[in-house]
């Protein structure tokens, strides 16, 4: 079935492989609710993630936040005094590549807690975000971009392990 193979692939994202096959089979054994149910539980398994090692995921969190930063200031600085082209592949390297690597790292790093980190480093953007337009702070800021790309690397090394391991 496609529907069970697509909710064991999202699930698979937040536990592992042999968790995930048991889950999507305990959930198409209820009677309806199910893309409801898989939501649900996708939601409690990073909620248990961030529960049970809270201190992993914000050193995590941290560590990649303060190397994000000084990457920020490279690209401002290169917005201002490199020449046009260079600053253009300076920003686009940068603003996917280093994301798309955290979430990679993530992945390895943080295994099955990956999501739960990426949340973490959400939230963490958004509350940055609302700081610099509280405090009117200059410079630049790309938390939805960062996001993306980061969630976007946890993506793909997890597809590429599960496989691996399928």
């Amino acid at each position: 079935m496609r529907k069970a193979a697509i909710a064991e692939w999202i699930l698979s994202l937040a536990t592992t492989p042999e968790r995930a096959a048991s889950t999507v089979g305990d959930l198409l054994e209820r009677p309806s609710g199910f893309r409801l149910s898989v939501l649900r539980t996708f939601a409690s398994l990073i909620l248990d993630a961030l529960i049970s090692s809270p201190a992993r995921i914000i050193g995590w969190v941290a560590l990649t936040t303060l190397v994000q930063y000084p990457l920020l200031l490279l690209i401002q600085f290169a917005w201002f005094h490199a020449p046009y082209r260079l600053t253009d592949y300076v920003i686009r390297i940068v603003l996917f590549f280093w994301p798309a690597l955290v979430g990679h790292e993530s992945a390895r790093f943080l295994q099955a807690r990956a999501l739960a980190a990426f949340f973490a480093q959400t939230v963490f953007g958004a509350l940055s975000l609302l700081a610099v337009w509280v405090w009117r702070i200059e410079g630049v800021h790309v938390s939805a971009i960062y996001s993306l790309a980061c969630l976007a690397g946890i993506v793909l090394f997890r597809r590429r392990h599960l496989h691996r391991h399928a």
